[in-house]
């Protein structure tokens, strides 16, 4: 699309520099002068991060004739006051089709906004949960692009019929469109897989130890902040490295060189006691393969501890699971220095569930819980042996075990 006016580079969702785009509703939007766009379909879906700043009637989107405006398939934001909702027009040279959702927007914060097509009606989402519809004009016909001929144009940010204007006031972001309509469930997830508050939030019973490793979590030069209430801050041994996360956002990890680098936390298992029932999810991306890798571990002595560790790459489960003595193995192909990968451990007084991006690998008719006078150590196991190559970040250690759907959640989270 052409840019109008220059709308500015900007910051999105997920605090992305340069991933999405100002405009400032006055003069700039997107254009393209494609005639009758996706005019084969009849049913669809449209989502749009948004951000809006507005005070009066914006477009999102907009297709439509240029000469007239008896033609024309636009998303706006649409109210007054305190109440500007997410508003869906579409006219044929007929009498527009037009209904407007119920959850105000006019907050300055960032929203997805979701609208989709049966072909027989409208459906409209804000954060992933479906809206109250109101009819405003016509009816709820669900009328898509290809009910609507004689189009020249589609627009984001603004509206252009014979006139122009509806200029959107705000930051748009990762705009998207289907030939087809949604499910209630992929709605939920677009929203879950960029919105870690709420994709969380219902994970934060029994969370005892966050780490992010994230440089703004520093408190100093070697000490890693633990977020939650009890402080279990992480001490960094060796020169930190700062690295990207799983969603490229710089200083969003930390890179452990395999040699000199992990992190102790002091107090953190016998403080807490975590015994029979717990759960430590991370997010890992290798280095380099090799034999011995520990991602986490409490232990006091080397016959007795709980440890995740990754053997040869091949068998990452191979010995991961750890009190003594290997208490389960599960062979899985696993070379790949190219991608970031989510492991969750589960543990009850008597079974261990292991978990790798978001399957379930293997579970054991044993229990692993290290002494109390453990120490705790992220990129290393005990005595500071078994050195992790990789980058590691988002470590969450809960004093309960995570059901599958928990685990599911973190995966598709932020």
């Amino acid at each position: 699309m052409t840019a109008v006016a220059a709308p500015t580079s900007a910051t999105d969702q997920r605090g992305q520099s340069a991933k999405a785009l100002t405009f400032d509703g006055a003069s700039q939007y997107l254009t393209n002068t494609t005639a009758d766009f996706r005019s084969a379909d009849s049913a669809g879906s449209m989502s749009a991060w948004i951000k809006w700043t507005g005070s009066a009637q914006s477009a999102v989107f907009s297709s439509a004739d240029t000469a007239t405006a008896d033609y024309y398939f636009k998303w706006n934001i649409l109210g007054s006051a305190n109440n500007y909702v997410i508003y869906i027009a579409q006219k044929n040279n007929d009498t527009a089709d037009e209904i407007k959702g119920s959850t105000p927007l006019n907050d300055s914060l960032w929203h997805l906004a979701t609208v989709t097509s049966s072909g027989s009606a409208w459906k409209l989402y804000i954060d992933g949960v479906a809206e109250t519809i109101t009819l405003v004009a016509g009816a709820n016909s669900g009328d898509w692009f290809a009910d609507t001929p004689n189009r020249d144009n589609l627009n984001i940010g603004v509206t252009k019929t014979s006139a122009i204007g509806s200029y959107f006031n705000g930051t748009i972001a990762d705009y998207k469109i289907w030939n087809r309509e949604l499910s209630a469930t992929e709605v939920a997830t677009l929203y879950r897989m960029y919105n870690p508050k709420t994709s969380t939030g219902s994970l934060k019973k029994g969370l005892v130890g966050q780490w992010d490793m994230a440089q703004t979590s520093l408190m100093s030069s070697t000490v890693i902040k633990d977020k939650t209430p009890g402080s279990y801050n992480g001490t960094y041994t060796g020169t930190m490295t700062a690295a990207v996360d799983r969603h490229n956002q710089s200083n969003k990890s930390i890179d452990f060189d395999g040699s000199t680098n992990y992190m102790t936390i002091s107090n953190f298992y016998n403080n807490l006691s975590i015994t029979g029932n717990w759960s430590v999810s991370a997010w890992f991306k290798f280095d380099s393969v090799s034999s011995n890798q520990a991602l986490f571990s409490s232990s006091a002595s080397s016959s007795n501890r709980m440890q995740i560790y990754f053997n040869d790459g091949l068998d990452i489960l191979s010995g991961s699971i750890y009190n003594g003595s290997v208490i389960t193995s599960k062979s899985v192909s696993f070379t790949d220095t190219t991608s970031w990968h989510h492991t969750v451990f589960t543990n009850t007084n008597t079974t261990t569930t292991a978990y790798l991006d978001n399957i379930l690998l293997t579970d054991t008719t044993q229990s692993m819980n290290a002494e109390a006078t453990a120490t705790t150590i992220v990129g290393a196991s005990q005595a500071a042996a078994a050195k992790f190559s990789g980058k590691i970040s988002d470590i969450k250690v809960y004093n309960r075990v995570l059901s599958t759907t928990e685990v599911a959640a973190l995966y598709n989270s932020y």
